[in-house]
């Protein structure tokens, strides 16, 4: 997938596709575009999978994609997040986090273009991201409640909204926010070097297995979970 002249795609798009094509109304369902652009994508590439290419697989006015997505970079960013969200969906059908990291990998590996494309596109928002949320990593787990999201400083990285939502599923599995990210890094290490993921998957493995033996000890303090580790 070239990622070649992005700058000056984004420039051409917003200038000249327009929603006044004399392709006829269709009502699509925003799960149809993204489903066509992913295929778009697959069969042509970054640069050629333009709203007006879209919107002619579909048949449609390129107005009937804008009334979902403000431009190319948002649309493909959803596109890019949604085909890791299987990952997060396991964990709220009650997988493990293995299986969790296990789908991760597979998700990432199946297309390593859309992958590495995702974390371009989120960096290429103005610190906001391309769909105008706050980017930053969960916070730590607070085991007394919920997560609070906002009370947290920002990081200095921005990261795909699905990333966030996977650490802050594994934040509340290991009991320990800074843990949870070094598996992630690790695992996302792993797919952007090629390395078999077998040895890291392991090592998260045995990171949540000994997570979850020491929830049951009396002495948590600063001698229990927080000093978990990978490194």
């Amino acid at each position: 997938m070239a990622m070649d002249g992005n700058t000056n795609s984004f420039v051409a798009e917003s200038v000249g596709e327009s929603s006044t094509a004399t392709a006829p109304a269709v009502q699509l369902s925003r799960q149809q575009i993204m489903q066509a652009t992913a295929q778009c994508l697959r069969d042509h590439g970054y640069d050629k999978t333009t709203i007006r290419a879209i919107a002619k697989s579909l048949d449609c006015a390129v107005g009937s994609i804008y009334r979902y997505f403000k431009d190319k970079r948002e649309l493909l960013f959803e596109v890019a997040q949604a085909a890791m969200a299987p990952a997060v969906q396991r964990l709220d059908d009650g997988g493990t986090l293995v299986d969790s990291a296990w789908l991760y990998f597979e998700s990432a590996s199946s297309d390593p273009a859309l992958y590495r494309l995702m974390f371009w596109l989120a960096a290429m928002g103005d610190g906001n991201g391309p769909t105008g949320e706050p980017l930053r990593l969960p916070p730590r787990a607070d085991l007394a409640g919920p997560l609070d999201v906002e009370s947290q400083p920002s990081l200095g990285t921005r990261m795909p909204r699905v990333i966030r939502d996977l650490i802050s599923h594994w934040t509340r599995l290991l009991g320990n926010h800074d843990l949870a990210c070094q598996c992630w890094f690790m695992l996302h290490g792993a797919i952007t070097l090629g390395l078999d993921p077998a040895h890291t998957i392991g090592q998260i493995e045995r990171a949540y297995t000994k997570a979850n033996s020491e929830e049951d000890t009396d002495t948590l303090g600063d001698n229990g979970r927080d000093d978990v580790t990978l490194l």
